[in-house]
């Protein structure tokens, strides 16, 4: 941050999936100037013109993959995820949160976790886990329940000392693990190939790295749409590639790039094996109707969800 309370950009010259240095510019504007502006002001209470930068809206001409090339440098990143983005505080009084870390059998996490043990043909007290950006741990608490040697990472200190309160050890970059979770991880990082080779470095051999993020469904439409100096944009249209936030929107053909660039391969969670892991280890209960209703459809939807990336990358055996 410089000395008048504004902050930085970094420029990215390649995408962020392929590595390919050719892209074209699909939309930009300032930060401090409409429709970005608006967003800004709106959705982070900041003054846009602390931004002394540009939203450069880029799509990748190998893959499709679009991505902000100018991304924030550290002192802003600090700020932003320290300070700008709303926290909830005791993760506890979030509903979701609360059911899934005291009904670990029952939760969409451990169904999957279930799923990937079959899948590897491991038990799960035989699996190391580790959950890549976890927030406030709720993941890597359903896998610690479900008897995995469960590990954390997270930039934030307050949320790393939350984790090891309930056993989440933080993550060791000289041990490998079965699974890595990165839920909403990969839209936020500047180097998203940079990170995905080193998990894929600390993958034990066979190991799978789920990734889950937002697809670029309707991006193509807002982007044309929006003219430099005017207008307006909600979140629910600019979330893809969210300023300051979102500055990576992957593609199927980006997200297996990088599969390809790091030696993983591309591929989805098995829906017969999710359905045979659901029977098979009583994980629905029947007094829970509508759960059980969301859990039978889980699996078709994480493949038809237009507006969500849910990936598994998997190391050769």
């Amino acid at each position: 941050m410089s000395a008048t309370g504004t902050f930085a950009f970094e420029t990215r010259s390649s995408c962020p999936a392929c590595g390919s240095p050719e892209s074209r510019r699909r939309f930009a504007a300032r930060f401090d100037q409409p429709p970005i502006a608006g967003f800004i002001s709106s959705f982070y209470k900041i003054d846009p013109a602390r931004l002394d930068g540009t939203y450069d809206a880029r799509q990748c001409t190998a893959c499709g993959t679009f991505f902000q090339a100018e991304v924030g440098n550290d002192a802003l990143l600090e700020q932003l995820y320290t300070h700008w983005v709303f926290e909830i505080g005791d993760p506890m009084r979030d509903p979701h949160y609360a059911f899934d870390v005291t009904h670990p059998a029952l939760s969409r996490d451990g169904h999957e976790l279930m799923t990937a043990a079959a899948v590897l043909g491991r038990d799960l007290q035989a699996m190391r886990t580790l959950d890549f950006g976890m927030g406030w741990a709720g993941w890597a608490r359903v896998a610690k329940s479900l008897g995995c040697d469960s590990y954390g990472h997270e930039l934030s200190a307050d949320r790393v000392a939350y984790a090891a309160t309930h056993g989440i050890k933080p993550f060791d970059p000289k041990l490998t693990y079965h699974f890595i979770n990165t839920e909403q991880v990969f839209e936020h990082l500047t180097d998203p190939l940079g990170a995905a080779h080193m998990l894929a470095g600390v993958l034990a051999p066979g190991g799978i790295l789920k990734i889950s993020l937002p697809s670029p469904h309707g991006l193509d439409r807002l982007l044309d749409r929006l003219k430099p100096g005017e207008g307006d944009v909600s979140y629910e249209e600019i979330m893809p590639l969210q300023p300051l936030e979102h500055v990576n929107c992957f593609t199927v053909a980006g997200l297996r790039a990088l599969a390809g660039k790091t030696g993983l391969s591309f591929t989805r969670p098995p829906i017969l094996r999710s359905y045979l892991t659901l029977a098979r280890r009583r994980a629905l209960d029947p007094r829970l109707p509508k759960q059980v209703a969301k859990e039978l459809a889980r699996p078709f939807y994480r493949r038809l969800n237009p507006r969500n990336h849910h990936v598994w990358l998997r190391k050769p055996a």
